[in-house]
């Protein structure tokens, strides 16, 4: 059959296929651009984030520094006061200005830790092994506070370079933030956290169906002294001390969050592809 273009039936379904085909690479390229240019922006607002972080860090040390010295003095001298004290009005007034000045230590201590490069001590670890210790860590609170824990670990994951107690702090941050924001609810609730190889990293996902975060928070959540507690406590140092340590290890924290849906902390930490000496391995 022969069309009023002189074309025929077989050369019109071949131009389509051929058409169709281009259509489909040009979307392909359009979404690979797309993700070219979201990766562009969250390599950004990394950096910038790096940035701010080692600024503020430098300027927190001085500042704990200077605090240092004379909060030390007003614990010290508070209570030896209230060992000679007699009076019971003067020793309440003296325990309160010792109980704060104890309160303002610990900013301080925090301040240092968040400021402070540590000297990393890596070696070849289990993530999953890191992941199961920190939730035994937990586990009671987590079941006395009436918070369902899932846990999902893919089997054989390669190791990762890590040290130890500095990942397992990151873990142990992330599941007292999931408790607490559950806790907060009033309701118990979930937490599950789940493990997994993608490309040439190591996912670890916690995920709870707490209250959520609101949109325009999400950017703020790894500032240092950032935190939606307000009066009940907390110095908004820990999710930022967790970033810097993920940084040093060659990996990242991101945060997926919606109002009322709960929230999802992603850590991604580089696995090691070569061989292994299982000396190296700690247990």
């Amino acid at each position: 059959m022969v069309t009023d273009k002189g074309k025929t039936k077989e050369q019109l379904i071949n131009e389509l296929a051929a058409c169709r085909q281009r259509v489909a690479e040009l979307e392909a390229k359009e979404g690979e651009r797309k993700q070219a240019k979201e990766r562009e922006k969250q390599l950004q607002e990394e950096l910038y984030l790096s940035s701010r972080l080692a600024s503020i860090g430098e300027l927190a040390t001085g500042v704990a520094h200077e605090l240092n010295n004379p909060l030390t003095g007003i614990v010290g001298f508070s209570q030896r006061l209230l060992r000679k004290s007699t009076d019971k009005t003067v020793s309440r007034d003296l325990e309160r200005i010792h109980n704060e000045a104890q309160r303002a230590v610990k900013v301080v201590q925090n301040l240092l830790a968040f400021a402070r490069r540590h000297e990393l001590k890596k070696g070849y670890a289990d993530i999953n092994e890191i992941l199961g210790r920190t939730l035994e860590l937990r586990a009671y609170e987590l079941r006395t506070s009436n918070i369902e824990l899932a846990v999902e670990l893919a089997p054989g994951l390669p190791k990762i370079m890590a040290d130890f107690g500095q990942i397992q702090e990151v873990f142990l941050n992330i599941i007292l933030n999931a408790e607490q924001a559950l806790t907060e609810a009033d309701h118990g609730g979930k937490l599950s956290v789940r493990t997994r190889k993608i490309r040439d990293y190591i996912e670890v996902c916690f995920t709870d169906d707490g209250p959520g975060i609101p949109a325009e928070h999400l950017g703020k959540v790894f500032d240092p002294f950032f935190t939606t507690r307000g009066e009940k406590g907390g110095t908004g140092l820990g999710l930022s001390v967790c970033h810097g340590i993920l940084r040093e290890h060659g990996g990242r924290i991101y945060i997926e969050s919606k109002p009322g849906k709960g929230a999802t902390f992603i850590v991604e930490l580089p696995a090691v592809t070569e061989e292994i000496d299982g000396s190296k391995v700690i247990d």
